[in-house]
């Protein structure tokens, strides 16, 4: 089971990678991509810095840096997408707002929304 599923209650998950949620020209978000059977989102992970491993546990346990739920866009209110830069996927919903994602493994993803797509 993911750890991520939590956020998403009775949907599969399809695929989680490491990336980036990119907000502006020197502003990136590390985290997680998951892609659900309903939704895209965006799952931002707390950094720790120093430390070593069991400061990274304690802090985990303690629930400081919990992971928090950034982007999420479900499938429905997905308008379009387009690549503005290489290994970038700008997705934009009907609202009108857009959201750059930058997985790690982009050719992968590319490939998943274009099945998505069809």
């Amino acid at each position: 089971m993911s750890k991520f599923q939590d956020f998403f209650p009775g949907e599969s998950i399809l695929s989680e990678e490491q990336g980036f949620y990119v907000k502006g020209f020197l502003n990136a978000k590390t985290g997680t991509i998951v892609m659900t059977d309903k939704r895209v989102a965006f799952v931002e992970q707390k950094m720790v810095p120093g430390g070593g491993l069991l400061v990274a546990a304690a802090v985990e346990i303690s629930g400081v840096k919990r992971p928090k739920l950034k982007v999420d866009i479900p499938y429905e209110e997905m308008d379009s997408w387009e690549h503005p830069k290489r290994n970038d996927i700008r997705i934009k919903n009907k609202a009108g707002e857009q959201f750059t994602l930058r997985p790690v493994k982009y050719d992968e993803w590319d490939a998943k929304l274009k099945e998505l797509k069809k």
